[in-house]
């Protein structure tokens, strides 16, 4: 599996939609209409779910919702499981793809 690393400080759901799917991280870039903006808006424009699930489907997949259960008891697929993870206190600001 390829892993592909983010550019920068604000880039995790490029980095990981390119991961997941295993394509360039342009052609995740571009899917994610993803552009770099000032003061960290970047997060919640392009990398909320509803923006990664248009990406998906422009890509030709489709997301499958799963639980904190299913990750913790190994019911997942390794590479292939996206995870929008947040600090409770800033919920919309402080996220991260992984």
């Amino acid at each position: 599996m390829n892993v592909v690393l983010m550019r920068g400080l604000t880039d995790c759901e490029v980095a990981m939609l390119a991961t997941a799917l295993q394509i360039s991280y342009e052609d995740a870039q571009k899917a994610l209409d993803w552009r770099k903006l000032p003061q960290g808006l970047e997060n919640p424009i392009f990398g909320n779910p509803y923006n990664v699930y248009r990406a998906l489907i422009s890509l030709g997949y489709w997301k499958k919702n799963i639980t904190l259960t299913d990750i913790l008891t190994g019911k997942y697929q390794p590479g292939k499981t996206c995870c929008l993870i947040h600090n409770p206190q800033s919920p919309t600001l402080s996220q991260h793809w992984i």
